[in-house]
């Protein structure tokens, strides 16, 4: 049965603002007439949005649409919400200024003080089809990782599970149900080892942003990859290279990194920034240990950090057992 334009429209709303919620911002719908589709509580201040939904979109339909549109949005942030955006169609998005949600599982928003980048979002189908994928968005990696963290502890009631990682209970329901029905975790609620590791570690795709000058140690941002895993005592070899890795759990303490330490090319870089693929990846480990009075990230979220390399990365950690923790790969 053929969507209606107003169906795809209602659904793009919906499903932009939860994308947005799993990413850490607070998002409102205005009620007036007249008003923006989706105002969000942004860095600078509320940012009204306009959503644009379309189903599968190239770069003849993007300027179609950016022609349609004109100057009336300019002052706000247009999302184009749609199935599918071709590469260069989601380039002329981003150079226009617009941001995009493509439901195969790519956020991007930039301006007006905000930057969000989130490709961990999973498959987003429309009328809230299930996905078979047993790990969606910030709030599944959240559950999956806090799970690994305390892997010997029993099983955390839904509502313990939701505090730790920042959601609704309903929403952390659902991500739990979606472990059980995949088998990653038993009935009691404790993580089954490796299983859910390798399977975290495809959902783990933080987006790194190369930046020109050295940030200074905040106790709120914390440093992962080589010089976390050397630091923990991971068999890594830096090559005298220690260029820190760094995660921050918001997209405003992003936007914040970024306009402070330039953006700049990864063979110039001084250190990476990424948003944490859950807010619960950018606390500090629980024995103190830091880098250069850096807090060092947690050693499962180092370890999901290695794993990206699936060589090199995986050599390491059937070679790493850390002191204090559980070995969960």
């Amino acid at each position: 049965m053929r969507t209606s334009g107003q169906d795809l429209q209602t659904d793009a709303l919906q499903t932009l603002a939860d994308a947005l919620a799993a990413t850490g911002l607070a998002v409102r719908f205005p009620r007036a007439p007249g008003e923006p589709d989706l105002v969000i509580d942004g860095p600078d201040g509320p940012l009204a949005v306009h959503v644009k939904a379309v189903s599968v979109a190239g770069v003849d339909r993007i300027r179609d649409l950016i022609r349609r549109t004109g100057t009336k949005d300019r002052s706000d942030l247009v999302v184009v919400v749609g199935d599918e955006l071709m590469g260069p169609a989601r380039e002329l998005l981003r150079g226009q200024g617009w941001g995009y949600l493509d439901r195969r599982g790519e956020l991007w928003l930039r301006g007006h003080g905000l930057f969000v980048h989130d490709t961990t979002l999973g498959p987003l189908s429309r009328h809230r089809q299930a996905s078979d994928r047993p790990i969606r968005g910030a709030i599944g990696v959240g559950a999956g990782l806090y799970l690994l963290m305390h892997p010997t502890e029993g099983g955390p009631s839904v509502r313990q599970l939701a505090a730790a990682v920042g959601a609704a209970p309903s929403s952390v329901h659902d991500a739990v149900k979606l472990l059980r029905e995949h088998a990653l975790i038993n009935r009691a609620g404790e993580p089954l080892i490796p299983e859910l590791f390798d399977t975290l570690a495809e959902s783990w795709v933080p987006a790194r942003v190369a930046v020109a000058r050295p940030a200074e140690p905040n106790d709120d941002w914390v440093v992962s990859g080589d010089v976390a895993a050397t630091t923990l005592g991971a068999p890594v070899v830096t090559g005298g290279t220690e260029l820190p890795d760094i995660y921050v759990a918001s997209p405003v303490d992003l936007s914040r990194a970024l306009r402070t330490l330039g953006e700049c090319p990864y063979d110039a870089r001084a250190a990476t920034v990424a948003l944490a693929p859950t807010p619960l990846a950018a606390r500090a480990n629980p024995d103190g240990i830091r880098w250069r009075r850096w807090p060092v990230a947690h050693p499962v979220v180092v370890a999901l950090d290695l794993a990206q390399d699936r060589s090199r990365g995986r050599e390491i950690l059937s070679q790493w057992s850390p002191d204090g923790v559980v070995r969960v790969w």
